[in-house]
Parts: C-alpha cells; sequence; structure tokens
C-alpha cells in the first residue's frame, strides 16, 4: 500500500488478520508514503465484528501482521 489517501472514515489505515478465516498467515506488508486525516466518523461496523471495535481517530493499526514495513506515512491534523 503506497501513496494512498485515508479520509473522513473510522480508522485511517489497518492491517490485521481477521479471526476465522482460512489464511492464518499475513506477512510482509509494506505501508509506504500514506495520508490520513479526519478519520473520526462513527463506527458502523457490525457490532461484535472485529472491525466494531475500531474507535474513531485512528489513523492507523498494525495488528497480528508480521514483518510490516511503515514508513513515510503522515497522520495531518486538518
Amino acid at each position: 500500500m503506497a501513496n494512498n489517501s485515508a479520509h473522513h472514515n473510522t480508522g485511517g489505515i489497518l492491517v490485521f488478520l481477521l479471526p476465522n478465516n482460512t489464511v492464518k498467515i499475513g506477512s510482509h506488508t509494506r505501508v509506504i508514503g500514506n495520508r490520513c486525516w479526519e478519520n473520526n466518523h462513527e463506527n458502523f461496523g457490525k457490532p461484535g465484528s472485529t472491525v466494531s471495535y475500531i474507535p474513531p481517530g485512528l489513523g492507523m493499526l498494525i495488528m497480528a501482521a508480521d514483518h510490516t514495513e511503515v514508513t513515510q506515512n503522515q497522520n495531518l491534523r486538518q
């Protein structure tokens, strides 16, 4: 994931493994040169789902992903 803009969401950029997926490995992800701002929208995820626990205002979340490179990203205040 490179050179993207994530804005007006609950969370900006999320890299994680969802429980109960058939794929149990997440690795070697690159998150480079992205911009995040105004990710403070009310969460509308299905209650009880993994994404429903993402708090508004989260710029970036990396969870349960091995060998993840995160560099040169910006969390902008506007």
